[in-house]
Protein backbone atom coordinates (compact mmCIF):
# COMPACT_ATOMS: atom_id res chain seq x y z
CA UNK A 1 0.00 0.00 0.00
CA UNK A 2 2.80 2.41 0.88
CA UNK A 3 4.70 1.86 -2.38
CA UNK A 4 1.54 1.93 -4.51
CA UNK A 5 0.33 5.05 -2.72
CA UNK A 6 3.59 6.91 -3.36
CA UNK A 7 3.53 5.91 -7.05
CA UNK A 8 -0.11 6.96 -7.48
CA UNK A 9 0.51 10.36 -5.87
CA UNK A 10 3.58 11.03 -8.05
CA UNK A 11 1.82 10.00 -11.25
CA UNK A 12 -1.25 11.98 -10.19
CA UNK A 13 0.82 15.14 -9.72
CA UNK A 14 2.63 14.59 -13.01
CA UNK A 15 -0.61 14.32 -14.98
CA UNK A 16 -2.66 16.66 -12.74
CA UNK A 17 -5.10 13.85 -11.90
CA UNK A 18 -6.94 14.39 -8.63
CA UNK A 19 -8.42 10.87 -8.94
CA UNK A 20 -4.97 9.27 -8.85
CA UNK A 21 -3.76 11.59 -6.09
CA UNK A 22 -6.78 10.83 -3.92
CA UNK A 23 -6.35 7.08 -4.50
CA UNK A 24 -2.71 7.39 -3.47
CA UNK A 25 -3.64 9.38 -0.37
CA UNK A 26 -6.23 6.74 0.57
CA UNK A 27 -3.62 3.97 0.42
CA UNK A 28 -1.12 6.01 2.44
CA UNK A 29 -3.76 6.74 5.09
CA UNK A 30 -4.47 3.00 5.31
CA UNK A 31 -0.75 2.30 5.70
CA UNK A 32 -0.14 4.87 8.44
CA UNK A 33 -3.30 3.98 10.38
CA UNK A 34 -2.26 0.32 10.35
CA UNK A 35 1.24 1.21 11.55
CA UNK A 36 -0.23 3.50 14.21
CA UNK A 37 -2.72 0.91 15.45
CA UNK A 38 -0.12 -1.85 15.67
CA UNK A 39 2.35 0.49 17.41
CA UNK A 40 -0.30 1.52 19.95
CA UNK A 41 -1.19 -2.12 20.74
CA UNK A 42 2.48 -3.04 21.24
CA UNK A 43 3.16 -0.01 23.47
CA UNK A 44 0.06 -0.63 25.60
CA UNK A 45 1.00 -4.30 26.02
CA UNK A 46 4.55 -3.59 27.18
CA UNK A 47 3.87 -0.43 29.22
CA UNK A 48 0.37 -1.01 30.50
CA UNK A 49 -0.45 2.64 29.72
CA UNK A 50 -3.93 2.44 28.19
CA UNK A 51 -3.95 6.16 27.37
CA UNK A 52 -1.47 5.50 24.52
CA UNK A 53 -4.28 3.87 22.52
CA UNK A 54 -6.49 6.97 22.80
CA UNK A 55 -3.61 9.33 22.04
CA UNK A 56 -2.68 7.36 18.93
CA UNK A 57 -6.34 7.33 17.82
CA UNK A 58 -6.47 11.13 18.15
CA UNK A 59 -3.25 11.59 16.16
CA UNK A 60 -4.40 9.24 13.41
CA UNK A 61 -7.78 10.97 13.28
CA UNK A 62 -6.11 14.36 12.93
CA UNK A 63 -3.89 12.99 10.15
CA UNK A 64 -6.91 11.58 8.27
CA UNK A 65 -8.83 14.84 8.71
CA UNK A 66 -5.91 16.93 7.43
CA UNK A 67 -5.45 14.66 4.39
CA UNK A 68 -9.16 14.80 3.58
CA UNK A 69 -9.41 18.59 3.90
CA UNK A 70 -6.34 19.03 1.69
CA UNK A 71 -7.83 16.82 -1.04
CA UNK A 72 -11.17 18.64 -0.91
CA UNK A 73 -9.43 22.03 -1.12
CA UNK A 74 -7.34 20.98 -4.12
CA UNK A 75 -10.38 19.52 -5.88
CA UNK A 76 -12.53 22.62 -5.32
CA UNK A 77 -9.67 24.92 -6.36
CA UNK A 78 -9.34 22.97 -9.60
CA UNK A 79 -13.08 23.09 -10.32
CA UNK A 80 -13.18 26.85 -9.66
CA UNK A 81 -9.98 27.47 -11.67
CA UNK A 82 -8.31 29.08 -8.66
CA UNK A 83 -5.05 30.88 -9.41
CA UNK A 84 -2.03 28.60 -9.20
CA UNK A 85 1.10 30.61 -8.48
CA UNK A 86 3.46 27.75 -9.37
CA UNK A 87 1.92 27.47 -12.85
CA UNK A 88 2.13 31.23 -13.38
CA UNK A 89 5.77 31.21 -12.26
CA UNK A 90 6.54 28.54 -14.85
CA UNK A 91 4.83 30.72 -17.49
CA UNK A 92 6.98 33.70 -16.46
CA UNK A 93 10.05 31.70 -17.52
CA UNK A 94 8.46 30.34 -20.71
CA UNK A 95 7.03 33.69 -21.83
CA UNK A 96 10.35 35.39 -21.14
CA UNK A 97 12.15 32.82 -23.28
CA UNK A 98 10.04 33.39 -26.40
CA UNK A 99 8.84 37.00 -26.10
CA UNK A 100 10.40 39.84 -28.09
CA UNK A 101 10.40 40.50 -31.83
CA UNK A 102 6.96 42.07 -31.62
CA UNK A 103 5.72 40.42 -28.42
CA UNK A 104 6.32 43.48 -26.28
CA UNK A 105 4.48 42.84 -23.01
CA UNK A 106 2.22 40.16 -21.47
CA UNK A 107 -0.46 40.60 -18.81
CA UNK A 108 -3.82 39.27 -17.54
CA UNK A 109 -2.85 35.61 -17.77
CA UNK A 110 -5.34 32.92 -16.76
CA UNK A 111 -5.00 29.15 -16.84
CA UNK A 112 -8.15 27.02 -17.01
CA UNK A 113 -7.33 23.45 -15.98
CA UNK A 114 -9.12 20.22 -16.84
CA UNK A 115 -6.82 17.54 -15.48
CA UNK A 116 -3.73 17.31 -17.67
CA UNK A 117 -5.21 19.66 -20.31
CA UNK A 118 -4.71 23.38 -19.68
CA UNK A 119 -6.08 26.38 -21.56
CA UNK A 120 -3.77 29.41 -21.30
CA UNK A 121 -5.37 32.79 -21.90
CA UNK A 122 -3.39 36.05 -21.87
CA UNK A 123 -3.17 39.56 -23.30
CA UNK A 124 -0.09 40.48 -25.33
CA UNK A 125 0.99 43.91 -26.51
CA UNK A 126 2.10 44.07 -30.16
CA UNK A 127 3.16 46.92 -32.49
CA UNK A 128 0.17 49.10 -33.33
CA UNK A 129 1.03 49.32 -37.03
CA UNK A 130 0.85 45.56 -37.59
CA UNK A 131 -1.94 44.29 -39.80
CA UNK A 132 -4.39 41.76 -38.36
CA UNK A 133 -2.75 39.08 -40.48
CA UNK A 134 0.75 39.93 -39.24
CA UNK A 135 -0.32 40.12 -35.58
CA UNK A 136 -2.09 36.77 -35.69
CA UNK A 137 0.80 35.14 -37.52
CA UNK A 138 3.25 36.25 -34.81
CA UNK A 139 0.90 35.37 -31.94
CA UNK A 140 0.30 31.89 -33.42
CA UNK A 141 4.05 31.24 -33.51
CA UNK A 142 4.31 32.43 -29.90
CA UNK A 143 1.40 30.19 -28.85
CA UNK A 144 3.03 27.12 -30.43
CA UNK A 145 6.36 27.85 -28.72
CA UNK A 146 4.70 28.29 -25.32
CA UNK A 147 2.64 25.09 -25.53
CA UNK A 148 5.64 23.01 -26.65
CA UNK A 149 7.65 24.25 -23.65
CA UNK A 150 4.75 23.94 -21.17
CA UNK A 151 4.72 21.05 -18.71
CA UNK A 152 1.14 20.05 -19.50
CA UNK A 153 -0.86 19.44 -22.65
CA UNK A 154 -3.23 22.12 -23.81
CA UNK A 155 -3.75 25.19 -25.91
CA UNK A 156 -3.04 28.92 -25.74
CA UNK A 157 -5.11 31.90 -26.81
CA UNK A 158 -3.65 35.41 -26.77
CA UNK A 159 -5.65 38.63 -27.02
CA UNK A 160 -3.87 41.36 -28.96
CA UNK A 161 -3.43 44.89 -27.55
CA UNK A 162 -1.81 47.72 -29.59
CA UNK A 163 1.31 49.31 -28.16
CA UNK A 164 0.04 52.91 -28.62
CA UNK A 165 3.68 54.09 -28.74
CA UNK A 166 3.96 53.57 -24.94
CA UNK A 167 6.54 50.79 -25.12
CA UNK A 168 9.19 52.16 -27.48
CA UNK A 169 11.98 52.06 -24.89
CA UNK A 170 11.34 48.37 -24.17
CA UNK A 171 10.39 47.20 -27.67
CA UNK A 172 13.16 45.49 -29.63
CA UNK A 173 11.23 45.33 -32.93
CA UNK A 174 13.56 46.56 -35.68
CA UNK A 175 12.66 49.13 -38.33
CA UNK A 176 9.57 50.33 -36.47
CA UNK A 177 7.94 53.18 -38.47
CA UNK A 178 6.14 54.71 -35.47
CA UNK A 179 8.93 54.62 -32.87
CA UNK A 180 9.12 57.79 -30.73
CA UNK A 181 11.90 56.66 -28.36
CA UNK A 182 15.05 54.60 -28.95
CA UNK A 183 15.09 51.02 -27.70
CA UNK A 184 16.89 50.60 -24.36
CA UNK A 185 16.13 47.11 -23.04
CA UNK A 186 13.28 44.62 -23.18
CA UNK A 187 10.65 44.73 -20.44
CA UNK A 188 11.08 41.55 -18.37
CA UNK A 189 8.17 39.17 -17.95
CA UNK A 190 7.24 39.23 -14.26
CA UNK A 191 4.59 37.53 -12.13
CA UNK A 192 2.99 40.83 -11.13
CA UNK A 193 2.21 41.63 -14.77
CA UNK A 194 0.76 38.19 -15.49
CA UNK A 195 -1.59 38.51 -12.51
CA UNK A 196 -2.71 42.03 -13.45
CA UNK A 197 -5.84 42.58 -15.53
CA UNK A 198 -4.45 45.84 -16.91
CA UNK A 199 -1.23 46.89 -18.63
CA UNK A 200 1.55 48.01 -16.26
CA UNK A 201 1.41 51.63 -15.18
CA UNK A 202 5.19 51.98 -15.07
CA UNK A 203 5.52 51.72 -18.86
CA UNK A 204 8.21 54.15 -20.13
Amino acid sequence: NFITGIILKRVGKKYASMALQSAGTHLLVDFWTTIGAVTAVVLVKFTGAAWIDSAMALMLGAYMLRSGIKLVYQSVAGLLDAEDIKILESLVEIFGRFAGNGIIQIHHTRVIRAGWFHHIDAHIVVPEFWSIEKAHERSNIFEDQVIKAYAYGGEANFHLDPCKKKYCAVCDYENCPVRVKPFESRMPVILEHLRSKIEPKDTP
